[in-house]
C-alpha cells in the first residue's frame, strides 16, 4: 500500500471513467434540466413549510403542520449542521451535481469494495460496473428516492472496509468503516443499512468460525472490537437523526399501539401490519427477471402508450383491442406481475448471474457461502405474501424488521452479492489460474476434472434461456391475478373477446422471448470470451475490456429503459405529456406544484377574512422584485406560490382535496392539509385514519351527490382538525354559496361552515377507561367533539371536578408551525380543545406565560383547563435532544474525519500505519 504516483494512476483513470460514464448517462443535467423523481416532489410539498420556516427564520421548526394535522419533522425535512459527514460527502462525490453525483457513487462504492479486496484496479474497474448499471439503481433514481439510493452506494463500501478489517489491516479498516458507516447512516434510510448489516452479520459469523479453526480469536475479537468502536463513533455523528427517529418511533404508526380491539392487524409484530408490510412482493416466478428483464414486462404503464405497438400497421387489430379494452376499464399494462404497481424490474444482468454461477461452483474463498446464503434468505423475504411463513418469523423474531414496509427493496443486497461472487471469480480465473501465457490451460485441461463442470453449467445455464425462448408459456403465466378477474368478466360477456385476449398473450410472450434471447447472447459471449482466453487466443487484458464491454452494454440496454434523455412520444405528447421523459427544467424542480384555480379561490377566501393579508403578500412581491424572479420564465408561478407562503404563516386551516388526499402532497405545498404524503405518521392520528377517514370520506361524497351539505356535521374527523375547505375541483374557481360569483362559474371550493375552528370550549366531558373507548367513542350517534370532549382517566387529575362547563371564547393571534399564540375570554374554569395534533414530547403549554400541563382529548387533539377572566395561551414546540444531538454529532464526525486524515498522511509520507 506504499504511496506513488504510478501506483495511484488506475485509481484516478477509473475515477475518471466513472465522471466520464456519469456525465454522459445524465447529459441533461448539465443544460438545465433536472430529474423529475415525483417522489422528491412530493417531499418539496410536504416539506415546504419547513423550507420557508428554516429560510425566514434561520433555524428549524422541528414540527411541522403541513400534513395529517401536523407531526414531528424528524422524518419529514431536518438539517443536521453539527454533521460534519455533509461536507465529506460533497468532497467524495467531487462536488458533482445531482445526479451525477449518485451514479458516479455507485461505480466508486464497488470499486473500494474490490481494492478492499485486494481485487486489481482494472478489474476492479469492471466489478464497478456491474454493479453501477442495475436497473433497480435508475429506476429508483427516476422515481426520487434519493435516501436509498445513497444508503445503497455505501453498502458496498462498508462491505469492503468490514472484511478489510477482518482479513488485513484491523486499524485501518475500522478507520473505513465508521467513515462509510457514517456517511451512509446519513443518508437516513435505515432499512437499507439493515439490510447492509444482514451481509455484515453473515460475513462475521463466517469469519468467527475460521479464526475458531485457526485459533486466532482473540485477534478476532481485537478487530470486532473496532469495528464496534467504528459503530459507535459512525452512530454519534448521525446522533442529531438516529435519536430523535428512535425517540419518535415509538409514537409513530411502525410503533406499538394502546389499541387490544386490532391485535389482529398488527399480526403481533410489534410494527407494521404484515399486510402493509408485503403489499409489494416478488412473484416467485417474477424472479427470473434478475436475468430476463422483460419476463414480466416492464414498469407499469399503458401499452396503448407505445408508439411503434400504435402505429404499426400489423398490429391494427391490436391496437384497436388496446383501445376498446382502455374504454371498457381495462388499461392494458406493460407489466404483468402481482405486484399492485412497479416501476420495472430488478435486472441484475444475465452476463453478471453467469459469472456469479461460475463463481459459486470454482471461488475457493470460502466467503462465498455466506454471501449466497444471505443472497438466498434476501429472495425468499422479498417473496413477502408469497412466501409468508419466513417474513412471519422475521417479522416476529428479528428485532426491527417488521418495521419495514416494501419487503422488494431486500433486492439491494443480491445487487451486491452476485456481482462480488462474480468478480471475486474473475480475479481468481485470470491472475491466479491464468498468470502467464505459458504452461497448462488450467480450467480446461483435459485431465482437469473442472472442464465437466464448465461445460455442464453453460450449457444448462443455456439450455434453460434458449427453451426459455422457445416456449415460455410453458412455465410462466402472462396475465396477472388482477388481469383475469377483468379477462373472466369480458370474455363472460362477449366470448369473442378470447381471441384479443390471445393476442395480448401472444405479444407478451413475444416480449419474453426476445428478452430471453438477449439475455442468452449476452451470456455467450462471456462464454466465448472465457475460453478464448483460456486457449491462449485473447491476452488477460483483452479479456477484462471484452467483460467489460459486454457486461456494461448488457445492463445498459435495460437501464436505459428507466432513466433516459428521450422525449415524450408523440402519443403520450396526445396525453398532455410534454418535454422529456424523465427531466424538467431546473427552476421547476424548486417549484414542483403551481397553484391551481381552486387553491387561488382559497387563497382570496382568506384575504376577505384578513384583510391584512393583501399587504403582506404585496410585501413579498415586492421583496421578489428585488431579485433574479424578473428574469425568471416561471414567474407567475413563483410570485402565485409565494403568496401561498405569507398565507400559511398568517393563517391556520386545512383542506382537504378529493381524490386520493392520503398519497398527494400537492395539498400541503399550498395550505395545511388532513391529508398528506408520509409513511411514519403519528401512530394515534394513523389509527384515527383507519377507523374514520373512509367514513368521514363518505358522508361527503353523499352530502356533495345529494346537495345535503347539512350532513358534513357528521364529519366529527375531519371537523375538529378544523379542516376548513374542501377542494372539489382543482381547475375550478368557483366557490359554493358565494353569492356574488357568475352562474356559469363552476365550483372548485366547499368553504365547510360545519369546521370547529382553531379552539373550542366545551361542556361536556366523557371519561374513557382506555384507548379502544377513546376511540370507539366518535361511533356514537350521540357524540358531537363541539359541545364534547373524550378524556382518557390518566387525566383526570388535571381536570377539576367543580370545572365550570359554561363555556368561553378562544381566538387564535400568532402562528407558526413550532409556536401558537391565543386568547381567550370566559367566565369561570373552562375546558378547552386545540384542534391540533397531541404530542407532549415536545409541546408545553403556557398560561399567561406560566407552564401549565395540557392533556390529550378525543383521542388525537390538545386539551387545556383555563382559567377565568382574559388568558394568553401558548403552545411552544422543542426537542432538547436535537441541540444536544448536534454537538455530540460535531464531535464524533471531526474524531472520524481526523483519523481518515491521519491514515492519509501515513501513506502520503510512505509509512506504516500503527497496527493493533
Amino acid at each position: 500500500m506504499n504511496f506513488n504516483i504510478r501506483s495511484s494512476l488506475p485509481h484516478v483513470v477509473a475515477i475518471l471513467v466513472f465522471l466520464a460514464i456519469s456525465a454522459y448517462y445524465l447529459s441533461p443535467v448539465f443544460d438545465g434540466y433536472s430529474l423529475k423523481q415525483d417522489d422528491i416532489n412530493n417531499h418539496v410539498g410536504v416539506a415546504k413549510e419547513i423550507y420557508d420556516y428554516r429560510k425566514t427564520y434561520e433555524e428549524e421548526p422541528l414540527w411541522t403542520n403541513s400534513m395529517f394535522g401536523g407531526m414531528p419533522a424528524t422524518q419529514v425535512s431536518l438539517a443536521h449542521g453539527g454533521n460534519l459527514m455533509n461536507q465529506v460527502f460533497k468532497v467524495i462525490t467531487l462536488w458533482l451535481p445531482h445526479p451525477v453525483n449518485f451514479m458516479f457513487l455507485y461505480f466508486l462504492g464497488f470499486y473500494i469494495l474490490c481494492i478492499c479486496l485486494s481485487i486489481r484496479p482494472w478489474l476492479s474497474l469492471t466489478g464497478a460496473l456491474m454493479f453501477g448499471f442495475s436497473s433497480f439503481f435508475y429506476i429508483s433514481l427516476a422515481a426520487g428516492h434519493n435516501s436509498k439510493v445513497v444508503a445503497m452506494a455505501f453498502m458496498p463500501m462498508m462491505v469492503g472496509a468490514f472484511i478489510y478489517c477482518l482479513r488485513r489491516k484491523a486499524l485501518v479498516g475500522a478507520i473505513l468503516f465508521a467513515l462509510f458507516l457514517a456517511l451512509e447512516l446519513r443518508s437516513n434510510h435505515i432499512q437499507i443499512t439493515y439490510y447492509t448489516f444482514m451481509i455484515l452479520m453473515l460475513v462475521g459469523i463466517y469469519e468467527l468460525m475460521i479464526s475458531f479453526k485457526s485459533k486466532t480469536l482473540v485477534s478476532f475479537f481485537k478487530k470486532c472490537g473496532l469495528l464496534v468502536a467504528g459503530i459507535v463513533l459512525a452512530v454519534l455523528c448521525n446522533s442529531g437523526n438516529l435519536f430523535m427517529t428512535y425517540d419518535y418511533l415509538e409514537d409513530s404508526q411502525r410503533g406499538p399501539s394502546e389499541l387490544t380491539m386490532s391485535d389482529k392487524d398488527e399480526n403481533n409484530t410489534g410494527g407494521l401490519d404484515l399486510s402493509y408490510m408485503t403489499n409489494w412482493s416478488y412473484g416467485i416466478d417474477e424472479s427470473i427477471n434478475l436475468m430476463i428483464p422483460k419476463a414480466k414486462g416492464k414498469g407499469s404503464g399503458l401499452v396503448l402508450l407505445d408508439e411503434d405497438i400504435m402505429t404499426d400497421s400489423k398490429n391494427a387489430t391490436f391496437s384497436n383491442f388496446l383501445r376498446d379494452a382502455y374504454q371498457k376499464g381495462w388499461p392494458v399494462s406493460t407489466y404483468w406481475g402481482n405486484q399492485p404497481s412497479t416501476s420495472g424490474p430488478v435486472y441484475i444482468g444475465a452476463s453478471v448471474i453467469f459469472l456469479f454461477l461460475l463463481g459459486m461452483f470454482f471461488l475457493k474463498d470460502t466467503i462465498k457461502w455466506p454471501l449466497f446464503i444471505v443472497a438466498v434468505i434476501a429472495l425468499m423475504l422479498s417473496w413477502g405474501n408469497n412466501f409468508m411463513g419466513l417474513t412471519e418469523v422475521f417479522a416476529s423474531y428479528f428485532p426491527g424488521y417488521a418495521k419495514f414496509r416494501s419487503v422488494t427493496m431486500i433486492l439491494v443486497i443480491l445487487e451486491l452479492v452476485i456481482p462480488l461472487i462474480g468478480v471475486l471469480w474473475l480475479y481468481q480465473f485470470i491472475y491466479q489460474e491464468n498468470p502467464t501465457f505459458s504452461g497448462d490451460y488450467v480450467m480446461l485441461k483435459k485431465s482437469y476434472p473442472k472442464k465437466k463442470v464448465f461445460f455442464g453449467i453453460s450449457g444448462i445455464f443455456f439450455f434453460i434461456l434458449l427453451l426459455l425462448s422457445f416456449k415460455p408459456d410453458l412455465f410462466f403465466s402472462f396475465t396477472s391475478k388482477s388481469e383475469n378477474n377483468i379477462i373472466s368478466q369480458l370474455v363472460l360477456n362477449n366470448p369473442m373477446y378470447q381471441e384479443n385476449v390471445d393476442q395480448l398473450i401472444d405479444f407478451r410472450v413475444d416480449e419474453f422471448k426476445s428478452s430471453s434471447l438477449q439475455s442468452l447472447f449476452f451470456t455467450i459471449l462471456i462464454f466465448i470470451s472465457i475460453l478464448a482466453l483460456q486457449y491462449r487466443k485473447i491476452s488477460q487484458t483483452i479479456f477484462v475490456v471484452i467483460i467489460s464491454i459486454v457486461v456494461t452494454v448488457d445492463l445498459w440496454t435495460t437501464s436505459k429503459d428507466y432513466l433516459n434523455n428521450e422525449n415524450h412520444s408523440s402519443y403520450e405528447q396526445q396525453m398532455g405529456m410534454r418535454g422529456k421523459k424523465f427531466w424538467q427544467d431546473e427552476e421547476l424542480k424548486k417549484f414542483p406544484h403551481n397553484p391551481t384555480p381552486a387553491d387561488i379561490a382559497i387563497r382570496d377566501l382568506e384575504m376577505i377574512e384578513n384583510p391584512s393579508l393583501t399587504a403582506k403578500i404585496q410585501q413579498k412581491f415586492n421583496e421578489l422584485n428585488k431579485g433574479d424572479y424578473s428574469r425568471s420564465k416561471h414567474k407567475n408561478r413563483i410570485a402565485n406560490i409565494s403568496a401561498f407562503e405569507v398565507l400559511n404563516f398568517n393563517s391556520n386551516y386545512r383542506v382537504l382535496e378529493l381524490g386520493n388526499p392520503l398519497n398527494t402532497a400537492r395539498t400541503s405545498y399550498l395550505h395545511k392539509s388532513i391529508g398528506g404524503y408520509s409513511a411514519v405518521k403519528v401512530k394515534r392520528t394513523q389509527e384515527m385514519i383507519d377507523r374514520y377517514f373512509q367514513s368521514n370520506y363518505s358522508i361527503l361524497t353523499s352530502a356533495l351527490n345529494s346537495g345535503n351539505i347539512s350532513n358534513l356535521q357528521n364529519m366529527h374527523f375531519f371537523n375538529m382538525l378544523h379542516t376548513k375547505y374542501i377542494i372539489l375541483d382543482l381547475n375550478a374557481s368557483g366557490v359554493v354559496g358565494k353569492a356574488s360569483q357568475k352562474a356559469e362559474e363552476k365550483p372548485g371550493v366547499l368553504p365547510n361552515p360545519f369546521a370547529l375552528g382553531n379552539a373550542w370550549t366545551v361542556n361536556n366531558v366523557k371519561w374513557v377507561n382506555n384507548a379502544d373507548e377513546e376511540i370507539a367513542s366518535f361511533e356514537d350517534p350521540d357524540f358531537n367533539p363541539k359541545n364534547t370532549a373524550v378524556i382518557d382517566v390518566r387525566y383526570k387529575d388535571l381536570v377539576d371536578k367543580s370545572l365550570d362547563l359554561s363555556g368561553g371564547t378562544l381566538k387564535l393571534l400568532e402562528y407558526q408551525p413550532n409556536y401558537l399564540k391565543y386568547v381567550s375570554n370566559s367566565t369561570g374554569d373552562a375546558l378547552a380543545v386545540f384542534s391540533e395534533i397531541f404530542y407532549d414530547k415536545g409541546w408545553k403549554a403556557f398560561i399567561n406565560g406560566k407552564e401549565v400541563t395540557h392533556f390529550r382529548v378525543n383521542y388525537i387533539l390538545r386539551g387545556l383547563v383555563i382559567p377565568p377572566g382574559d388568558n394568553e395561551i401558548e403552545f411552544k414546540f422543542d426537542l432538547p435532544i436535537y441541540n444536544q444531538a448536534s454537538l455530540i454529532s460535531t464531535v464524533s464526525s471531526s474524531i472520524i474525519i481526523l483519523l481518515f486524515l491521519l491514515f492519509i498522511l501515513f501513506k502520503v509520507l510512505d509509512k506504516e500505519f500503527p497496527v493493533i
